[in-house]
């Protein structure tokens, strides 16, 4: 597996394994819902879902240093409102052998409208 260049070996007997602690967000919004325009639009195409995939990395004190989108949702208001909510989000660093480390990690969102939320 590889996050932003830092190789975790997986089952290598000649190499020491590295212990990689995910982070912690530890604030901000993560219940972002569809506008009423997205939802519209969402009925209209006649998916029944909408989803969507970021790269999110980390600097070493658990801020955000870039979020990316590796799939968009189609819904633009809902793709532009997980960018800024996402922005401020507020996180503990990765840690790799104790120590904190700048690494990236995808974060996804998945909305179904006929769920019970």
């Amino acid at each position: 597996m590889t996050l932003c260049g830092l190789v975790i070996c997986s089952g290598c007997a000649s190499k020491k394994q590295r212990e990689l602690v995910q982070p912690t967000r530890l604030s901000g919004t993560v219940e972002i819902q569809p506008s009423v325009a997205d939802l519209e639009q969402l009925a209209k195409s006649g998916q029944s879902r909408a989803h969507t995939v970021f790269k999110m990395c980390l600097d070493e004190a658990g801020n955000i240093a870039s979020l990316e989108f590796l799939k968009k949702s189609g819904l633009r208001d809902w793709d532009s409102q997980l960018i800024e909510e996402m922005c401020n989000w507020k996180h503990t660093p990765f840690i790799e052998d104790g120590v904190p480390i700048s690494a990236c990690k995808s974060v996804e969102y998945l909305y179904k409208p006929n769920d019970d939320q």
